[in-house]
């Protein structure tokens, strides 16, 4: 497989050194409450002969990081033109803006409510013990069965991969249900690094099983943060919001983590000038704006089919969307499982993620030991921070055990539009990667 590459450059970042950023707030164990949630569970009818499917729920980072906020909601008249509707959008994308910069004034606080996260987990039958362990994390706004398609390409080639975790974030997808009512924060970057850890230190089985409870047990214990595993391989796969949380772990407790694969993340160079609470945050605009009900899947289908948007992704990633990532609602209508509210905040707040995660990889600060690779877009593609950016951030923590291949014919949704090709790239790496010592896994 050949592939184009950015040649190494070295970023420039003056004053990098002098930048702080919040600290890590520690996890405790969570009050578990006499009521569990429940969750329906499939299996998956593309899955290859030999590999075993299910669905858990583990509790999210505790405490809670984000302050319950009253968070403005977005309701558009019918007969609103279209300059009206942009106004109302405007107004509560600013206000969101503002609540960010009040709370960021006073951040981190804490408080004692517990959230789930639910993940999907596919495990090879015939190979128990150790091996190699991927652990996927979803882009903004996206539910976890959007990997599927990349999924299904992968198993039907990969002989090396033993488990597999796939997870929702607290306020996307299933894990969203499952919190409805209790998402009324800002939901920080910060935040969402902590459940992830949270869930591969304290949740993660210790070894590579098959049969699993719902509700995983907890593990709580200071051992993995300083030691790791001692019977699996993570790598972490992470795509845009995914790749830079994931970034961000790494970074905060590499002894957990082999190897990052990341695809596209938005890891951003920090800004030149302040932010300012009246600027125009043209993602977080978009997702208040989007269309999150419809009469039906087959009409909301229809819909998306239209929209060059979703016209550039797989036509499999994006029934893998319709089928998974709504819902039915009580009157009858269909839904997003993930509010775009949620969607709005995430993209309200790339300073606690996005750049301190850039900052933290310019200083060196991740270890050396984990490998990094990177999948970013073609040429001439729409780029994370505007034109440029691309080249310099792959080579953030210089050439040592880290690459990258450009997607070309991919944009930023690189697992949505590409799901093969993706699946190809992650096989390769596997393979050249741990082939050579599996007699040691």
């Amino acid at each position: 497989m050949s592939r184009d590459s950015y040649a190494y450059i070295r970023p420039i970042l003056a004053k990098a050194d002098a930048l702080r950023f919040p600290d890590f707030v520690p996890l405790s164990a969570p009050p578990i409450p006499a009521t569990l949630p429940n969750i329906s569970t499939r299996t998956p009818t593309w899955l290859p002969a030999g590999w075993h499917h299910s669905t858990h729920i583990a509790p999210a980072a505790y405490p809670r990081i984000s302050p319950v906020q009253d968070i403005p909601t977005v309701k558009f008249d019918g007969a609103l033109d279209r300059e009206s509707r942009q106004k109302i959008l405007v107004d509560a994308q600013g206000k969101l803006m503002a609540l960010r910069e009040a709370e960021l004034k006073k951040w981190p606080t804490t408080r004692d409510e517990v959230l789930w996260i639910c993940m999907n987990r596919y495990v090879r039958r015939q190979r128990g013990g150790q091996g190699v362990t991927l652990f996927l994390a979803h882009a903004n706004g996206f539910n976890k069965e959007i990997w599927e398609p990349m999924l299904k390409r992968l198993l039907s080639q990969d002989k090396t991969v033993s488990e597999i975790w796939v997870w929702e974030a607290t306020n996307h997808g299933d894990s969203a249900l499952l919190n409805a009512g209790k998402l009324n924060t800002m939901s920080h970057w910060h935040e969402h690094t902590r459940d992830l850890l949270n869930i591969i230190a304290h949740y993660l089985p210790a070894n590579i099983t098959v049969d699993l409870p719902l509700h995983l047990p907890g593990i709580f214990g200071p051992d993995r943060f300083t030691h790791g595993f001692s019977s699996r391989k993570l790598v972490m796969v992470g795509h845009s919001f995914g790749g830079c949380i994931s970034t961000l772990a790494a970074i905060l407790h590499p002894a957990l983590f082999d190897a990052l694969f990341l695809l596209d993340p938005v890891i951003l160079e920090p800004k030149s000038t302040p932010r300012q609470a009246n600027a125009l945050n043209t993602l977080a605009l978009g997702a208040l704006g989007r269309r999150d009900v419809w009469k039906s899947r087959k009409e909301a289908g229809e819909q998306m089919r239209r929209n060059p948007f979703f016209q550039r992704w797989h036509p499999d990633v994006l029934d893998a969307y319709l089928t998974h990532g709504l819902y039915d609602t009580a009157d009858g209508q269909v839904t997003l499982k993930t509010p775009k509210l949620s969607e709005a905040t995430a993209f309200s707040d790339t300073w606690t993620g996005g750049e301190e995660t850039w900052v933290r990889l310019y200083r060196g600060e991740l270890d050396e030991r984990i490998e990094t690779r990177w999948l970013v877009p073609g040429r001439g593609e729409v780029e994370l921070g505007g034109p440029g950016q691309t080249h310099p951030r792959v080579w953030l923590r210089g050439e040592k055990n880290n690459s990258n291949v450009i997607m070309e014919g991919a944009g930023h949704l690189i697992p949505h539009e590409k799901p093969d090709d993706v699946a190809d790239e992650l096989a390769a790496f596997i393979e050249r990667k741990y082939t050579y010592s599996k007699s040691k896994l």
